[in-house]
């Protein structure tokens, strides 16, 4: 019964990572982008948003089910995408904030082509004394990354080659952490479902802040428009020379459109933070998660050796 429930759990987590950057992305860019556009266009033809709002009213659970559909479509595009890129913009910025003490131990060294794993893992596990999960460590320039800096490591490297490459068989470290997960989800579910649920939340952390990125350029687009369309409706000279009449629709579209606007003004902040939050935590996590995932399988393999000595 435990089992059921934490492949419940741990299914609608992973369902939940998905939709939920998906909708975003879907929200923003209807509420920034195609709402304006589709104002502005029924004001313009003369046409009447009440019977836009009365289709919608009609259709509340199929646009429900529509959203839900396409949300998690576009969640399960972005999670296609690999968190690197932000991993290493997390990664430098925690690097700025830190001394300088914590910096040189830190497994992330922000030179170029040094991305999850990491190249100073190794390092960073022995000075907080994690000796057990450091000597899973195999990627890097050497064993402790003192003897080679990392980035005169990876400038020595040929043109074209990886510098995550395991020592010992040639594996990628990816690889390596990989069969880690794997091996750990075989001996200890526990530990696999913790580890799962971290990955789980560092998607969902990546997913969200991709949707921003994706939507804030149709967003500032829409401001922009419903600005314009501001203006001329306040400007009765500028609506004159353009030619537009001074309807009721219009005047109706000229209302909605400054609310709109003041939407989107907040829509774009709302962005911009969520972006900067992300941007600040979400390095920690990732280092987190690979601390735990090498510190469970340490725990499994000391488990092992215990059982056999006794």
């Amino acid at each position: 019964m435990l089992e059921f429930f934490r492949s419940i759990r741990l299914g609608g987590l992973s369902i939940f990572g998905v939709t939920l950057p998906g909708i975003l992305l879907l929200g923003f860019t209807s509420l920034g982008l195609v709402f304006p556009l589709v104002l502005v266009a029924t004001s313009l033809t003369g046409g009447h948003l009440s019977s836009i709002m009365h289709f919608a009213e009609r259709n509340q659970v199929a646009g429900g089910l529509v959203v839900l559909v396409l949300g998690y479509t576009l969640g399960y595009v972005l999670r296609l995408f690999s968190p690197d890129e932000l991993d290493s913009i997390s990664g430098k910025h925690v690097r700025q904030q830190m001394p300088e003490c914590e910096r040189d131990v830190w497994p992330y060294t922000g030179c170029p082509g040094d991305k999850f794993p990491y190249f100073c893992t190794r390092r960073y596990l022995e000075a907080r004394d994690l000796t057990d999960a450091a000597e899973l460590v195999t990627w890097g320039p050497d064993k402790n990354c003192q003897s080679t800096p990392a980035c005169d490591f990876h400038a020595k490297q040929p043109s074209g080659a990886k510098p995550h490459i395991s020592a010992p068989d040639g594996k990628r470290s990816k690889t390596v952490v990989n069969g880690i997960r794997l091996e750990l989800a075989q001996k200890n579910a526990d530990f696999a479902a913790f580890s799962e649920s971290n990955e789980a939340h560092i998607r969902l952390m990546f997913g969200a802040w991709l949707a921003t990125r994706w939507a804030w350029r149709p967003v500032l687009f829409g401001t922009v428009t419903s600005m314009l369309y501001l203006i001329v409706g306040c400007c009765g000279a500028l609506r004159e020379w353009i030619g537009i009449p001074k309807s009721a629709e219009f005047v109706t579209g000229v209302i909605w459109c400054s609310n709109l606007f003041c939407l989107e003004v907040v829509l774009l902040l709302c962005m911009w933070w969520i972006a900067a939050k992300i941007q600040s935590v979400f390095h920690y996590r990732r280092v987190g998660e690979l601390v735990y995932v090498l510190q469970a399988w340490a725990i499994c393999r000391r488990d092992e050796v215990d059982k056999v000595s006794a």
